[in-house]
């Protein structure tokens, strides 16, 4: 249980500094790109993609706004839960002597699934306007596979640097 652990204030490192600050730019970006296109977007844009790619169910252009909305709220989501990592569950038990290692792996993960999932979401917008366009056809889903590798191979990662933390 996580009320027995200890409850550090860790510094941000450079690494995490560098994510934070290109994740904000990812963002800036992407409410860019939604603003720059909005009245371009014709009323009926892709909201649902069948296996292969292609668009199988089409929606008002207004849906498109809850992407950004989702990366902001996931992008303070990440941010503030990142500040408790006391809270978070681990493989290995928290004493005193691995608390700071293991809670920085730990905050280290969120900063990279942060940056990873907000990239996910801007590319999908960013498909999702050019596909109502009409510049593009599909949505490409040999990148969105990447992408999600990219996740799961991140979290593999840092958990299994936390057993090596121990």
């Amino acid at each position: 249980m996580y009320k027995n652990r200890p409850v550090l204030k860790l510094k941000f490192s450079t690494f995490e500094k560098v994510i934070e600050i290109i994740v904000i730019i990812n963002l800036i970006l992407e409410l860019l790109l939604f603003i720059r296109y909005w009245p371009y977007l014709p009323n009926k844009v892709p909201i649902h993609y069948s296996l292969s790619g292609n668009p199988d169910s089409w929606g008002s252009k207004g849906t498109l706004f809850l992407i950004p909305i989702v990366s902001i709220l996931l992008y303070f989501m990440f941010s503030y839960i990142s500040r408790f990592p006391h809270i978070f569950n681990y493989i290995p038990e928290i004493t005193e002597e691995n608390a700071e290692r293991q809670y920085r792996n730990a905050r280290t993960l969120m900063t990279c699934l942060k940056v990873e999932v907000i990239f996910l979401l801007s590319f999908i917008l960013y498909k999702d306007i050019y596909i109502a366009l009409g510049k593009f056809k599909e949505l490409g889903i040999g990148s969105i596979a990447i992408l999600l590798i990219i996740i799961f191979v991140t979290i593999v990662y840092f958990i299994i640097k936390s057993i090596e933390l121990r």
